[in-house]
């Protein structure tokens, strides 16, 4: 499987994927750009084989942080705990790929299931 990735601008991004046995991927993006800078679009061409991807963003006021730390919308405690929340927000795959905003300074997780069929 080949997959492309694409940002706008001169964005700082760091990218691992990862294939689970079950075919879903996930894809882990980081933009390691100033929190003054623009968003940035990432467009993910991950093909038609994938439906659309649920998004779990990682936000804080700053890279360094001990408060105000967000994970798909719900704060992070100081130890760590955490609770998911009850649903995730989607970007829909459109002809093969996927496009979502990252904040600067921030962190994503998209995981997209295999299509069926």
């Amino acid at each position: 499987m080949r997959t492309i990735v694409s940002g706008e601008g001169g964005a700082n991004l760091d990218l691992t994927a990862l294939q689970s046995r079950d075919g879903s991927l996930h894809v882990v993006v980081v933009d390691d750009d100033p929190l003054e800078d623009p968003p940035t679009v990432v467009s993910l061409h991950v093909g038609k084989r994938f439906g659309a991807a649920s998004l779990l963003a990682l936000t804080a006021p700053s890279p360094a942080a001990e408060s105000g730390v967000k994970l798909g919308g719900g704060t992070v405690a100081g130890d760590g705990r955490w609770h998911q929340p009850a649903a995730l927000p989607h970007s829909a795959n459109h002809g093969g790929t996927v496009k979502v905003e990252l904040a600067p300074s921030s962190a994503m997780l998209l995981t997209f299931a295999p299509t069926r069929g």
